[in-house]
């Protein structure tokens, strides 16, 4: 069996479409019609999502071994919805949320269950990464995160938003994923100002927006 007909199996055993998978990634149905037949394959960071969707590993994925036609129902764990972010320089956290999300305990298992949260986005600048406005981000505190990451980010005292996190040697880039934003880069001693405040682990589509 080869990659694409496996993701094909896997999709099917957990019962979703073409177009359900394509609304949780944030990308056309076709992308995801081509992976299944061979002709292109998700980044890593899609790979991942995807073995979070399909209950399955990644190294199941890649490794192709038999998926069970029938595959038992995650546990999960409500995990707080504290508030919005914006995804745009400028933005602060507002935590005005009363809401817990179920969200399945594989996703959980880096720290403890209460360094976890959902935020929900706000703005267009990371559109091309899959963050939508009204998108929920599911978040867990970090203090450090490897260079090329999405995480929540403090600038100051106050300032708050989700970028694309790139560290140099002399300088740190918060890039937007939407080419109408320009990058903000941060060198000497602004580099001071930069705090990682965590990483964003998964994004969950909402086929219908706030009002």
């Amino acid at each position: 069996m080869t990659f694409g007909p496996n993701l094909r199996k896997a999709r099917k055993a957990v019962k979703l479409t073409q177009q359900d998978v394509a609304d949780q990634l944030g990308v056309k149905k076709s992308t995801i019609c081509g992976w299944e037949r061979g002709h292109r394959t998700p980044r890593k960071g899609q790979l991942i999502r995807l073995a979070t969707l399909y209950r399955v590993s990644a190294d199941d994925l890649l490794d192709l071994p038999p998926i069970p036609e029938n595959i038992p129902e995650p546990e999960f764990h409500p995990v707080p919805v504290i508030g919005t972010i914006r995804c745009g320089f400028g933005g602060v956290v507002t935590m005005d949320f009363d809401e817990t999300k179920k969200t399945e305990l594989s996703l959980l298992n880096r720290h403890r269950l209460d360094d976890y949260y959902w935020l929900i986005a706000k703005g267009d600048s990371m559109i091309d990464a899959g963050i939508n406005e009204g998108d929920y981000l599911l978040i867990c505190r970090e203090q450090d995160v490897d260079s090329g990451t999405i995480a929540v980010v403090a600038i100051g005292d106050e300032e708050a938003t989700v970028k694309k996190f790139i560290k140099k040697r002399n300088s740190i880039i918060l890039q937007p994923e939407n080419r109408s934003y320009e990058p903000e880069v941060f060198v000497g001693e602004e580099m001071n100002t930069v705090q990682v405040i965590a990483e964003v682990i998964e994004v969950r589509k909402v086929l219908k927006k706030r009002q």
